[in-house]
């Protein structure tokens, strides 16, 4: 259905509750506003203002960049989930202004943020998707060369990989099962992110070591993370220490407390 249909189907029910249900007259604004905008984020940012998750400032903020072609419609989509404090799947920091993430993630990123936080001074760190060639370390970086390198095991066996730690999320990796203490999910390891960056200091080399809160710990199985942050974002993370933690030593093809018990 068409913008025009869709807006002109609500106007005709303005006292129809469904149109509440649908974001009220705040989101017949939205579509009226923005051209070709996708209703279903029409409706989430609406629902945001609404929840006053969004401010009537940054929705105009938002709408007035898709209208200068600064941003897309995929673009609005993940802001949209990124301000939803219900959506654990991407965290956003309240702290950081819709200009400052505007600003902070091009324009060709926006879409893949999964999530962005300001650190102690003041900058904002966003973890995009990223990019993971094994052959092209250099640019290797973001969620997928986290999630190839330290939950799903690519480059185990790598030479000039001298270990690999992994997040215990249940897999099976060289015939181990990596379970975790409780529960772990992929949504946990962003938030330990998320709040490693908050809440720590880089050191010279742009890395973070930070110790997990004990519900955390106990949830997880992780009690200490890395965080390495390369031109602004976040490159990677990986577990350092706790009871699930598994190491894989590249040199010996070996299970850390494989090795110890040696």
């Amino acid at each position: 259905m068409s913008k025009e249909a869709v807006v002109g189907r609500l106007l005709t029910r303005t006292d129809d509750p469904e149109l509440i249900a649908d974001g009220g007259d705040n989101f017949v604004a939205i579509m009226r506003q923005a051209d070709d905008i996708d209703p279903d984020v029409a409706k989430r940012l609406a629902k945001l203002e609404r929840d006053d998750e969004l401010t009537v400032a940054e929705r105009k903020r938002l709408l007035q960049a898709y209208e200068n072609e600064r941003v897309d419609n995929e673009d609005l989509r993940r802001v949209s989930k990124l301000l939803d404090e219900s959506n654990d799947e991407y965290l956003y920091d309240d702290d950081v202004s819709i200009d400052e993430l505007l600003d902070s993630v091009d324009t060709a990123d926006l879409d893949n943020v999964h999530l962005v936080v300001k650190d102690d001074e003041g900058d904002v760190r966003p973890l995009l998707q990223g990019h993971y060639d094994p052959d092209d370390n250099k640019k290797n970086r973001g969620w997928v060369y986290l999630k190839g390198r330290h939950i799903h095991g690519e480059q185990m066996d790598d030479p000039d990989k001298s270990a690999t730690d992994f997040f215990p999320l249940g897999q099976n990796i060289k015939g181990r099962d990596l379970d975790p203490a409780e529960k772990m999910t992929e949504s946990d390891i962003k938030k330990m992110v998320y709040k490693a960056i908050k809440n720590s200091e880089t050191d010279r080399q742009d890395r973070i070591a930070y110790d997990l809160s004990s519900g955390l710990k106990s949830q997880t199985g992780v009690s200490r993370i890395r965080v390495v942050v390369r031109n602004g974002r976040v490159r990677q993370a990986y577990p350092k220490e706790g009871d699930a933690v598994h190491k894989w030593i590249q040199e010996v093809g070996m299970w850390k407390d494989e090795l110890e018990n040696q």
